[in-house]
């Protein structure tokens, strides 16, 4: 319909990478990559920094709706064709027997230790070296990571 995004903008979409992947080199460390990435890490001068709180705020008061939403999120970007191949390459895949379902379990996990990381700081620890900022970078590593070993 005409509320769709046409084809070609998602599939323009699809092949866009994180300027981080430019950064990225295999076997960098957590820290190396947090150094070598912090000038593409820094928060923009639009940003309200007590609406950012305030965000921070609400979402740690609405947690389990938030977890409940991020259930039907999942199911959609593994619907995706293109992110189902990423996830099939890098053992993110429950049907990969015994070892499949604990990676799949495990890096749930971790999403909600990010999602916890991103809010319950509040918006202050979103300035670099803060709570929420290390986490973000943290997760910009772990993709990384694995579209390294694709390419």
């Amino acid at each position: 319909t005409a509320e769709h995004l046409p084809g070609r903008v998602v599939a323009a979409w699809e092949h866009r990478t994180d300027r981080a992947d430019e950064v990225f080199k295999l076997g960098m460390s957590v820290d190396a990559f947090r150094a070598e990435v912090a000038p593409l890490a820094e928060m923009p001068p639009w940003v309200d920094w007590e609406l950012l709180d305030e965000g921070c705020r609400f979402f740690v008061q609405v947690w389990p709706l938030v977890f409940y939403g991020f259930s039907w999120a999942l199911l959609g970007g593994f619907g995706a064709e293109t992110a189902s191949a990423v996830l099939l390459k890098s053992r993110y895949w429950a049907s990969q027997g015994t070892e499949g379902k604990a990676d799949t379990w495990k890096r749930l996990r971790e999403t909600a230790c990010w999602l916890y990381d991103a809010a319950a700081h509040g918006g202050a620890s979103y300035q670099a070296g803060g709570e929420a900022w290390k986490a973000c970078l943290h997760v910009r590593y772990l993709h990384c990571r694995p579209r390294a070993t694709i390419r």
